[in-house]
């Protein structure tokens, strides 16, 4: 390679790194672009929850405030903030916090529906000397089917636990109707076929029965057993297990052996 060549290929290097720098730039600079698939249209029978890593609450006068603003924007009922890096174990933050949100609701009538917020705080146990410490979440909940007296931990695990059982229930009540029918009828033809799937199959191993139950309950043909209601099949069947049944207890002993 000539020298004019490597200093070419320097040149575009340098020019491509540059370009890269100042897209970075502009993506940090954007710092509220959303980049995500449009919200649906929010209602009554859902709930919406909006989480952030906020890194550091208290880093910014007005990061608390642009975080509801942005949560009010898409109508969140809960809103989830990790890695607040705030001592929350300290009662005064708590009520700072707390303060912030009802000043907010009281000046803002957007935010009026806040004003009686359910605050809830975790943060390590570790004690700090400062106001700062590393972690820390913060959720606050302002929708109106949530009793902050009422609804806690437990109270949601319970919900949970209830609702997860529902769904569980319901799925398999579903499953249930595909395998034995969706309405009074098609239960009965899937049953009466079933059965003389059964009737079928004792048929092809009639012959490794003795024979006095191959003459007492295989006199007519498969064809014309099939043809049956499903309540002489069912006593067809019913009968037959109870004879092999009894045959295996007391087996028939040919006469002149053993």
């Amino acid at each position: 390679m000539s020298p004019s060549d490597r200093t070419s290929s320097s040149t575009k290097c340098i020019d491509t790194q540059t370009k890269h720098k100042e897209v970075i730039m502009t993506l940090n600079k954007r710092s509220d672009t959303t980049y995500s698939l449009p919200h649906p249209q929010h209602n009554k029978s859902s709930m919406r929850i909006f989480f952030i890593n906020i890194n550091g609450l208290y880093s910014s006068t007005t990061k608390l405030q642009d975080v509801f603003v942005t949560a009010r924007g898409i109508n969140a009922e809960i809103i989830g903030m990790a890695e607040t890096n705030t001592d929350w174990k300290k009662h005064h933050l708590q009520n700072r916090y707390t303060t912030a949100l009802r000043q907010l609701s009281n000046n803002y009538k957007q935010f009026e529906a806040w004003k009686s917020a359910n605050n809830q705080f975790t943060t390590s146990s570790i004690k700090t000397k400062t106001d700062s410490q590393r972690g820390g979440t913060v959720q606050s909940k302002q929708d109106e089917r949530i009793n902050r007296k009422y609804d806690n931990g437990i109270a949601w695990n319970k919900l949970l636990i209830t609702e997860l059982q529902a769904a569980a229930f319901t799925t398999w009540k579903f499953r249930n109707k595909d395998i034995y029918g969706h309405s009074k009828e098609e239960e009965e033809a899937i049953h009466l076929q079933k059965l003389k799937t059964t009737v079928r199959r004792e048929y092809e191993r009639r012959l490794t029965y003795p024979t006095r139950i191959q003459w007492r309950y295989f006199t007519r043909t498969v064809s014309d057993r099939v043809n049956d209601t499903a309540q002489m099949l069912q006593a067809w069947y019913i009968n037959l297990k109870t004879a092999i049944a009894a045959n295996e207890e007391r087996p028939i002993v040919a006469i002149g052996t053993g």
